[in-house]
């Protein structure tokens, strides 16, 4: 049975799943005439290793449960670590952020961290990027990401020196038996270099794209609503271009003016369901051209480009309207309504003096005067 393990992680190394799970399936056969606690645990780590690779997580977690149950008959440190790092990344894809965070923690110390013959697999080390992002950890993520890139990049030269190491053993076969197709082995010699050094710069690309996508999005997106967050939405503003054809620019700021009151009297869950609500309503009432998000505790920007003016004061209005009819339940189930006012500015140039509008605006609310 321990070829059979060797063969299964040389599928699952390869990406061949397919033949992985034929494999797996036959240590399973072979582990019923068995049945001590390591062949079980062999068994129970190919086949979590197999649905964490293809990203089936229930199935990952009915094999988890009884892997854990051979892991206490046996003793190998190595398989406990995996079962800790598949059993981690099932609490990243529940969202359990105690799980996650105590898995964490635990790497920082190296007599329960993963061991380093684990901890610089391509797969751990994306798991950590999840991870950290997950939990906030910017910088954190940024460094693994570093180290993902660098193992995805020393991948590409291991297998680079392979390639040229087969094709000059070839190649000098071919010299001895056929040296009058010398050239023609050399160009095919080289093609076939190009071809999967291209293929895996490909992947490094799409990886790197892939995760760096996630980051930049889960940077510029306020977690409580899923809105632009504050820094996000007035960089986007920012870069409006003027309008044309006697059009304007125009900006309303929507404060939620019960928002302080419905904290104090209910708590901070039902002020976050308010926000939530204003968040759900300003999607559904504005465009796809229309750039809108969070800037403050109580506070939401809608930004209409290249528009006739009364026609974004109408519009306004509507959302304005749209606002005052927001209603959600409490912890109690008492029906709440959300008091929403409104300020506006149009300008007929770019908003670069951004700042300064929203200052003015954010002063003349305080004085509790509506434009």
């Amino acid at each position: 049975m321990a070829p059979l393990i060797s063969v299964i992680t040389a599928y699952s190394g390869s990406g061949d799943n397919e033949n992985a799970l034929l494999m797996i399936e036959e240590l399973g056969r072979g582990n019923l005439k068995v049945n001590t606690p390591l062949t079980n645990s062999w068994y129970h780590y190919a086949r979590s290793r197999y649905f964490y690779r293809i990203e089936d997580y229930e199935e990952l977690r009915q094999s988890l449960a009884k892997w854990k149950i051979f892991l206490a008959q046996i003793s190998n440190e190595q398989m406990n670590k995996l079962h800790e790092w598949y059993s981690a990344a099932l609490c990243l894809h529940d969202k359990n952020k105690a799980c996650v965070e105590a898995f964490m923690y635990a790497q920082q110390d190296s007599a329960t961290a993963i061991p380093s013959r684990l901890s610089n697999h391509i797969h751990y080390i994306a798991f950590l990027v999840n991870a950290q992002l997950f939990l906030g950890d910017v910088d954190g993520a940024r460094e693994s990401f570093a180290r993902y890139s660098a193992s995805m990049l020393n991948k590409v030269r291991v297998q680079q020196t392979s390639a040229r190491v087969l094709g000059v053993a070839n190649l000098h076969n071919e010299i001895l038996a056929l040296e009058d197709n010398l050239a023609a082995a050399k160009a095919q010699r080289t093609q076939t270099i190009i071809i999967i050094v291209f293929v895996i710069l490909s992947l490094v690309v799409l990886a790197y794209l892939f995760v760096g996508k996630r980051y930049l999005k889960k940077l510029a997106t306020d977690k409580l609503t899923g809105l632009h967050n504050e820094q996000s939405v007035l960089t986007l503003i920012k870069k409006v271009k003027p309008p044309l054809n006697h059009k304007v620019n125009a900006l309303a700021v929507f404060d939620v003016n019960n928002f302080t009151e419905m904290n104090t009297q209910f708590g901070y869950m039902t002020g976050d369901e308010a926000l939530k609500s204003v968040a759900k309503c300003l999607t559904k009432v504005t465009r796809d051209q229309d750039i809108v998000g969070r800037i403050g505790a109580d506070q939401f920007i809608v930004c209409l480009k290249n528009i006739e003016e009364q026609t974004a004061n109408d519009l306004f209005e509507r959302i304005l309207d749209a606002l005052t009819n927001v209603v959600f339940n409490d912890v109690t189930g008492s029906s709440i309504n959300v008091r929403s006012s409104m300020s506006i500015y149009s300008s007929d140039g770019d908003f670069a003096d951004l700042d300064e509008v929203l200052a003015d605006i954010r002063d003349v609310v305080k004085k509790g005067v509506n434009k």
